[in-house]
Formats: C-alpha cells, sequence, structure tokens
C-alpha cells in the first residue's frame, strides 16, 4: 500500500505522516478526527468525533496517535486516556501488533501536553 512506503520512508515526522494519512483517499477516518489537547510519546493525539462504518480499530471518544517509535500504525487509548490496542492507517483493529504490544513493556497513559 502507497500509505505505508510514504511514512516508512519519512525521518521521525509524524505531523507529516498524519497529513499524508489525512490526503490519502482511502483515508476514512479524515472527517472524524479532532486535535486534541494530550499526547503520547511526544507525538499529537487525536480525538474521534464520530462512528465510522467498517472501522474496527477504535471507536467515537477514542483517541488515536501515530506511533513514535514505527509511524506505520495508530496506537490506540480509550476515553480515559488508557492504552486499548493497535490500529492500522485505515482504522482497522491490528491483532498481530496488538498481542506482540500486550506482551511488551506497559503502555503509558495519555497525557496533556
Amino acid at each position: 500500500m502507497e500509505i505505508h512506503r510514504n511514512i516508512m520512508s519519512m525521518n521521525n515526522n509524524c505531523c507529516e505522516a498524519l497529513n499524508i494519512l489525512l490526503h490519502e483517499p482511502m483515508a476514512p477516518i479524515k472527517d472524524a478526527l479532532r486535535r486534541s489537547d494530550y499526547i503520547n510519546q511526544g507525538k499529537r493525539a487525536f480525538e474521534i468525533t464520530k462512528k465510522l462504518p467498517g472501522v474496527t480499530g477504535f471507536n467515537k471518544r477514542d483517541f488515536v496517535a501515530v506511533d513514535a517509535a514505527h509511524k506505520d500504525h495508530l496506537e490506540v487509548f480509550n476515553k480515559h486516556g488508557d492504552w486499548i490496542c493497535v490500529a492500522d492507517f485505515d482504522g482497522t483493529y491490528n491483532h498481530a501488533k496488538t498481542e506482540q504490544a500486550k506482551n511488551g513493556e506497559p503502555r503509558r497513559p495519555l497525557r496533556e501536553g
């Protein structure tokens, strides 16, 4: 997928990665994101403002942030700021990366920034 190649080739610029995500014609979440006051690992989190059909990785009132280390997926947090799962940029739940993350280091909740 073209979006993943573009994002993987970027040098530590999540804002640019998010801009590509928002301008991709396949991005179903574009109109449902609102910038929040929260950050995760130094990267801005965005609130999901409406329910999206076909999106399985997150729900309305969840928060998403581009993964700071890999920049190839979204970290998903609930409305309380607690980590839930990993989602791909198209909004689908990523089972493999979620299980890998659950078995790794404990996830930090979102914090105000």
